[in-house]
C-alpha cells in the first residue's frame, strides 16, 4: 500500500470545522458528534448534540483543553494514540472523557488529521457515546440521514458492491443509486486506473488497510474528477456495512494546487532569468532571495554571502529610515528611486530601484520586492545625447552668426572696392586723390582675399584636403623677411604708435627649420595680425628661440587680455571674444582655428595664456631636425627694393591680358626683358625659335595648351630652363602636383608684387 503512487497516505481530512458545520442539523438525537482540536490540543468546536449525550452544556469545552476531559488513567494512552496521528497510522479505539465531576462516559473515537503545506494544522474527529445509559441501536436512522449528508457517503458489503450511494455521490458522478447499488461492473468503470482497481476489487485485504487516499474517479459524462476518501468503517461499524467511507470532490483544489505549482515554476523562471535585478527581503531590508542579475549589478558572485546582507546599506541607506519614509502602509504601494551604487572593484553604477511591500491579513509589512536595472550607460548615453544636442544647438547659433557675420565681412571691403572703383573710372580727381582712393581699393582687397583665403583653409582643413609642402630653410632670415608684411597690417590697422619687436635668440645661431614655410607664414602673420588688431597701444613681440630639440615661437601683446571663459573655446572655428554689433575690430572668427590645426599638421602644439587687462600670449612650437647643411642665405627684398635684371629675359604665359599687365608692371623697373605668350603653345614655339630664357612663368589653364604641357616640351628643349607655376588654382595639393611635374616654383593668385619679386630673386641666385 505506502508503494502505490496512487494513495496518498498523507492527503489528509479535507473537513475543517467551518465544513463541518451542517453536521448539527443531520446528527439530530443520534450517539454521533464530532469535535476540532488545534495542533496544541486546545478545542476550537464541538457538535451541539455532544451537549444532549453528555447531559452538560459541551460548548463550555471550547478554548480548552483536551485532555482536562479525560479520565486520569486514560489521558496517557489517549495523548498517545493523537501523536501518533500525524503518521496517519491511527486506528479506532475506546476510552472515557467527563463533561460533570465523577460522571464518565465510555466513548469510541475516529479521528482524522488536516494538513496544510504538509503541516499538521488542526485534528476532526467523530466521537460515538459506548456508554450501556445510551441506545445505540439507531444504525438504522444512521443509514437514512448520511444519504442526505452534503458529502460523499457509500458502503460495500462483503462481495464488494456498492449498498450505499447517497445523494452526493450522485450528484458528484452522475450515477444514480440503482445504477450503482449491486452492480458489479459499476467499479470499473468509476476508476479507470487498471492499478487502483486491481487493488480496491481483486486484493480484497485493500479495503482493511486502507485510511486516507486520494484516487481519480470517472464520472457517467467521462470526466475526471480528484475525491479525497476517507475509511471511517473501523471508527464507527454499521451492522450490512461491510466498509464505508466518506468523500470530498476537491478536483477544483487539486487543480488550483496545480496552477499554483505551475504559478510558482513560472515565478522561478522569470525570477531567475530576468534581465532586471530581483531581491526580496524582510521588511528591514535583509535579503534572503537574489537573481543573478541581482547579484551582478550589486557586484557579488555567491547568492549565499548575498543573503546575509541588508541591501539598503549595500546602495547606502539607513534601513531604518528608508522603511518608516517609504515603506509604511500610509505611502504609496510602490517607491521608485534612482540610486547610485558603488560596488567594490570601484565603479560606480546608477541603479534604477522599485520597492513594492507586500502586507499581511492585519495589514503590516510583511515582506519587500526590490527591483534593480542598471541604467548607467542609459544615463550616460542620454547625457551624451544631451550634450550633443546643446553641441548642435550652439553650432546652429554659431552658424547662423557666421553667416551673418561673413555677409557683413564680405560686403564691406566690396562696398569700398565697387565705390572707389566707379569714382576712379567716372570722375577726374586730383592725383592725391586717386592714390588715396587706389590705397583703399588695394585695402579691401586684401581683406576680401585674407577672408577667402580663410574660408577655403578652414574648409580643406575639415576636408583632410592640406598636403604640406616641406623644405630647408634658414628660420632668421625667414622671420626678417615678414617684418615689412608686420607694417603693413601696422598702417592697415591705424596702430602707428604700436611697437612691432622682432626677438631673435640671443647668441644669434642660425636655425635651420625643415617645414612647410608657407604655413609658417601664415601662422605667424595670423597671430600677430590679431595682435595688431585688438592692441590699441604698448607693443607686440614676436619671438623665437630653439629648446632642445624644438623651435618655440611666441607672440605677445599688451591688448586687453582674454577672459578665462572665452580661452577655452578660442580655437573654436566661428569663436569670437567679441561677438556684439559694437566691437571695435572685424574677422570670420576663423584665423586662431586655422592656426590650431596648421600647427598640429606641422608636428606642433599651441597654446594660450592670457588675463583680463595683462595682454596676451600665443605659444606654439614646432619639431627641428638636423641638417647637414645649410641652405644659402638670400635676403629678402624690400617693398621698395627691385634688382637690376637688365640683362635677363623672361616668358610669361597668361591668356588673361589684365594679369599678364600686372606682372609686366611689376617687373618693368627691373629692366628685365619680357616676352608674352598667350597661351602653353606660343611659349613652345617661342623656345624653338628664341635663344634661351632665363625663367618662365606659366599659368596652369590655358587654351590651346595648358601650362604643364608647354612645360613638358619646353624642358625637352632646355631641360634647365627654371620655371615658376602662377596660378589660380589653390587648391591643398596644387603646389606639390606643380613640383612633382617639373615646376622650380609655386605662386597662388593673386600675387603681391614683393611675393613675385623675391620668388624670381630666389630662382635667379639659386
Amino acid at each position: 500500500m505506502k508503494d502505490s503512487h496512487l494513495l496518498e497516505q498523507n492527503a489528509g481530512f479535507p473537513w475543517s470545522a467551518a465544513g463541518m458545520s451542517f453536521i448539527p442539523e443531520v446528527l439530530g438525537n443520534l450517539n454521533l458528534a464530532w469535535f476540532s482540536l488545534n495542533p496544541e490540543g486546545l478545542i476550537t468546536a464541538v457538535s451541539e448534540n455532544l451537549s444532549a449525550l453528555v447531559g452538560q452544556p459541551a460548548q463550555k469545552a471550547v478554548g480548552k483543553k483536551f485532555t482536562n476531559f479525560l479520565h486520569p488513567d486514560d489521558r496517557e494512552r489517549v495523548m498517545e494514540r493523537f501523536a501518533e496521528l500525524e503518521q496517519n497510522i491511527i486506528e479506532p479505539f475506546e476510552y472515557r472523557i467527563t463533561f460533570r465531576d465523577n460522571d464518565f462516559f465510555y466513548v469510541r473515537t475516529s479521528s482524522f488529521p488536516e494538513f496544510e503545506n504538509d503541516r499538521l494544522v488542526a485534528i476532526h474527529g467523530f466521537i460515538l457515546v459506548t456508554d450501556s445509559r445510551k441506545n445505540t441501536s439507531e444504525n438504522e436512522r444512521l443509514k437514512q440521514l448520511v444519504r442526505h449528508l452534503p458529502v460523499m457517503v457509500n458502503a460495500i458489503d462483503e462481495q464488494g458492491n456498492f449498498v450505499v450511494w447517497n445523494h452526493e455521490c450522485e450528484r458528484v458522478t452522475g450515477y444514480s443509486a440503482d445504477e450503482v447499488i449491486r452492480n458489479p461492473e459499476i467499479m470499473s468503470k468509476l476508476y479507470p486506473d487498471p492499478e487502483l482497481y486491481h487493488k480496491m476489487v481483486l486484493e480484497g485485504n485493500f479495503r482493511k488497510d486502507y485510511r486516507d487516499f486520494v484516487a481519480p474517479l470517472r464520472t457517467k459524462d467521462g470526466a475526471i474528477r480528484t475525491i479525497s476518501w476517507t475509511n471511517v468503517s473501523s471508527s464507527i461499524p454499521i451492522p450490512g456495512w461491510q466498509e464505508w467511507a466518506v468523500g470530498l470532490d476537491v478536483t477544483d483544489k487539486t487543480r488550483d494546487k496545480q496552477k499554483l505549482i505551475e504559478q510558482e515554476r513560472l515565478f522561478q523562471s522569470v525570477f531567475a532569468l530576468s534581465r532586471d535585478g530581483m531581491v526580496l527581503t524582510d521588511i528591514n531590508g535583509n535579503i534572503f532571495e537574489i537573481n543573478p542579475s541581482a547579484l551582478e549589478i550589486i557586484g557579488l558572485q555567491d547568492k549565499e554571502v548575498a543573503e546575509g546582507l541588508n541591501l539598503f546599506e549595500k546602495l547606502g541607506y539607513d534601513h531604518e529610515l528608508f522603511f518608516r519614509q517609504f515603506v509604511q502602509p500610509d505611502n504609496s504601494p510602490v517607491l521608485n528611486k534612482i540610486s547610485r551604487l558603488k560596488r567594490d572593484e570601484g565603479d560606480e553604477l546608477v541603479i534604477d530601484m522599485s520597492v513594492a511591500p507586500a502586507y499581511d491579513h492585519t495589514g503590516d509589512p510583511w515582506y519587500l520586492t526590490v527591483t534593480l536595472r542598471n541604467i548607467t550607460e542609459k544615463i550616460k548615453q542620454e547625457q551624451e545625447l544631451k550634450t550633443a544636442l546643446e553641441k548642435a544647438e550652439q553650432s546652429d547659433r554659431l552658424k547662423t552668426a557666421f553667416l551673418t557675420n561673413m555677409s557683413h565681412e564680405i560686403r564691406t571691403p566690396m562696398n569700398a572696392i565697387v565705390g572707389f572703383a566707379n569714382i576712379l573710372a567716372q570722375q577726374t580727381l586730383p592725383e592725391t586723390e586717386q592714390k588715396e582712393y587706389a590705397s583703399y581699393i588695394e585695402q579691401s582687397s586684401d581683406t576680401l582675399l585674407h577672408l577667402i583665403n580663410d574660408i577655403l583653409d578652414i574648409s580643406k582643413i575639415e576636408a583632410g584636403e592640406i598636403n604640406l609642402h616641406k623644405e630647408q630653410f634658414l628660420l632668421n632670415d625667414f622671420m626678417k623677411s615678414l617684418i615689412p608684411v608686420f607694417e603693413e597690417h601696422k598702417k592697415k590697422y591705424q596702430k602707428g604708435n604700436l611697437d612691432i619687436q622682432l626677438i631673435a635668440p640671443e647668441n644669434n645661431e642660425p636655425i635651420v627649420l625643415y617645414t612647410d614655410k608657407t604655413r609658417l607664414q601664415q601662422i605667424i602673420t595670423n597671430l600677430v595680425t590679431n595682435a595688431i588688431k585688438f592692441t590699441a597701444e604698448g607693443f607686440v613681440k614676436i619671438r623665437f628661440y630653439k629648446k632642445e630639440k624644438k623651435v618655440v615661437f611666441s607672440i605677445e601683446d599688451s591688448g586687453p587680455g582674454i577672459p578665462p571663459e572665452e580661452q577655452k573655446v578660442v580655437f573654436t572655428r566661428f569663436r569670437q571674444v567679441d561677438n556684439s554689433l559694437t566691437r571695435k575690430s572685424g574677422g570670420a572668427g576663423l584665423g586662431l582655428a586655422i592656426c590650431r590645426n596648421l600647427v598640429n599638421l606641422l608636428g606642433g602644439k599651441i597654446s594660450l595664456e592670457s588675463a583680463p587687462d595683462r595682454g596676451s600670449c600665443f605659444i606654439f612650437n614646432l619639431p627641428v631636425q638636423e641638417v647637414e647643411n645649410i641652405p644659402d642665405r638670400i635676403v629678402p627684398l624690400s617693398a621698395s627694393e627691385h634688382p637690376d635684371w637688365s640683362d635677363k629675359s623672361i616668358i610669361v604665359a597668361e591668356d588673361e591680358i589684365f594679369n599678364y599687365v600686372y606682372v609686366e608692371q611689376v617687373l618693368k623697373p627691373t629692366g628685365i626683358k619680357i616676352i608674352r605668350a598667350g597661351n602653353g603653345a606660343e611659349a613652345v614655339d617661342f623656345c624653338r625659335k628664341g635663344k634661351l630664357p632665363d625663367l618662365i612663368i606659366l599659368d596652369l589653364r590655358m587654351p590651346v595648351m595648358d601650362g604643364f604641357s608647354a612645360l613638358t616640351a619646353i624642358r625637352e628643349l632646355y631641360p634647365e630652363v627654371p620655371a615658376i607655376a602662377m596660378t589660380a588654382f589653390s587648391m591643398s595639393n596644387e603646389k606639390q602636383k606643380c613640383l612633382e611635374n617639373g615646376f622650380n616654383s609655386y605662386l597662388a593668385k593673386p600675387v603681391r608684387p614683393v611675393q613675385l619679386l623675391n620668388e624670381i630673386n630666389r630662382i635667379m641666385k639659386s
